[in-house]
């Protein structure tokens, strides 16, 4: 709190960011939202004595602002902004309650009605330019914001669905969420590349108004469901230093203190959230955990996660970032079957095929997922004989050859076909080993200053 109220206007922000927490329920939110500014607007008109057509005019300030929501898409959604979403309408409809008052205490006077099909078609034109701008621009916003929801709630089949309906959006935030509920439901070597992932810009900026790749929205989750908890730690208190505390980093602080064994520290961050309204069922599950490794075990999220957790401590600067994707391609030795699958998808999605190569002797023998199956087969080419130590990759030479043959006259530009071919090879590795993913960096919305520096 005291963070907030320190901020500019942070009684405005804390009074938005309380307001919010009726998000939970989508519909609530949405509901006091369009109250606030049906009121707004009505009480505009009165204040202004509008009268007869001019009294479309009143709707202008409401209007007004859900363009500008809609034009700053992602970066009124995170960092220190979201207190202004229900802030500034509130301190608008204040300030015209107060206006409106003041006019009845002199001169009580009837509320005119004006033409209302003017004002219905003002309003039904704005509205239908701001949809237009919102699906033309920011289409990635609802549906970042929808999945970041399900992860919270651990719709693992919701993401997968949701992700898949938009496979032609490409976002790092999205890629993220998607890649998490596979490997929560064990398809990452199956199911990886049924989205697009040449990241597109989200026009997205920080706190200092500079591009970003957004990776606040995924680098804390990333490095948690990858089991590096000490990372997503520290990416939690970093985020919390430069934009204060938010329900989404208490909650994953409070996980990764259980896990660790934390337990005051875990009773601090539920101890808060006990006093957050429509939070009792994430305290009522976690709270049980102190002090119980039995049941941190018995938990399937983070039975999962342990799997997967390193098991020699290093320095994080050892490794390319983010952390989840850096240390996967040089993993040496893993705790787990699940851990050598994702350090294999990680070097695939990199194109890093001698980092690949060198992993697969666990699986000799054996019958691949499918995607790392077309890795191996793909890898052939410089390693003479390497498909024979393994089986069941006959029956799928012939795609690949199919596929080869088929893209050829597209190889001397891939990136100018890389989207038209997309919907025709969904889901298949080679597409993407040649086609997908093919700038490491563009200038304008990523933070890596060149492709040595992390992994796209």
């Amino acid at each position: 709190m005291t963070f907030i109220l320190s901020q500019p206007y942070g009684i405005l922000r804390y009074i938005g960011r309380a307001m919010l927490q009726l998000y939970q329920y989508p519909w609530i939110g949405g509901l006091l939202m369009a109250l606030m500014l049906t009121a707004g607007s009505w009480l505009t008109g009165y204040c202004m004595r509008l009268k007869g057509s001019w009294q479309a005019i009143q709707y202008v300030p409401a209007l007004l602002y859900v363009a500008v929501v809609t034009w700053l898409g992602l970066d009124i959604f995170f960092e220190a902004r979201t207190g202004f979403i229900f802030g500034i309408p509130f301190a608008a409809l204040v300030v015209l309650c107060i206006w409106a008052i003041i006019i009845c205490s002199f001169k009580p006077r009837k509320r005119e009605n004006g033409k209302k099909g003017i004002q219905l078609a003002v309003i039904v034109v704005v509205l239908a330019a701001i949809i237009g701008f919102d699906q033309w621009k920011r289409p990635y916003v609802r549906v970042i914001c929808q999945l970041l929801d399900m992860e919270y709630r651990q719709d693992w089949v919701g993401i997968q669905k949701l992700a898949r309906a938009n496979s032609t959006m490409s976002n790092r935030p999205m890629a993220c969420s998607y890649a998490i509920s596979l490997v929560q439901t064990d398809q990452i070597a199956e199911r990886m590349y049924d989205i697009r992932l040449d990241y597109d810009s989200l026009s997205v900026h920080g706190i200092d108004w500079f591009h970003n790749n957004a990776s606040v929205l995924y680098v804390p989750e990333g490095n948690y469901y990858g089991g590096f908890l000490e990372s997503a730690q520290h990416a939690c208190m970093e985020q919390m230093v430069m934009t204060g505390p938010t329900i989404r980093l208490l909650k994953l602080q409070t996980k990764c203190a259980l896990m660790r064994g934390e337990w005051e520290l875990a009773e601090k961050y539920l101890a808060v959230l006990h006093h957050v309204p429509f939070e009792g069922a994430f305290v009522k599950k976690y709270e049980p955990m102190v002090r119980r490794n039995d049941l941190i075990e018995a938990d399937r999220e983070m039975a999962l996660i342990r799997l997967t957790e390193p098991i020699h401590d290093s320095f994080e600067n050892q490794y390319q970032q983010p952390l989840f994707m850096g240390y996967n391609l040089l993993l040496v030795e893993g705790r787990s079957k699940q851990a050598l699958i994702n350090s294999l998808c990680v070097c695939l999605y990199t194109k890093l095929m001698p980092q690949f190569v060198e992993r697969l002797e666990p699986l000799v023998g054996t019958t691949p997922p499918s995607i790392i199956m077309d890795g191996i087969m793909l890898a052939e080419n410089k390693n003479a004989g390497l498909m024979q130590h393994f089986t069941g990759l006959n029956y799928r030479q012939p795609q690949l050859q199919a596929f080869l043959q088929a893209t050829q006259q597209y190889m001397s530009d891939r990136s100018g076909f890389a989207y038209e071919l997309f919907p025709k090879y969904k889901g298949y590795y080679p597409y993407y080993y040649f086609f997908g993913n093919l700038k490491a960096t563009k200038k304008g919305y990523t933070s890596l200053s060149s492709s040595s520096s992390g992994v796209n």
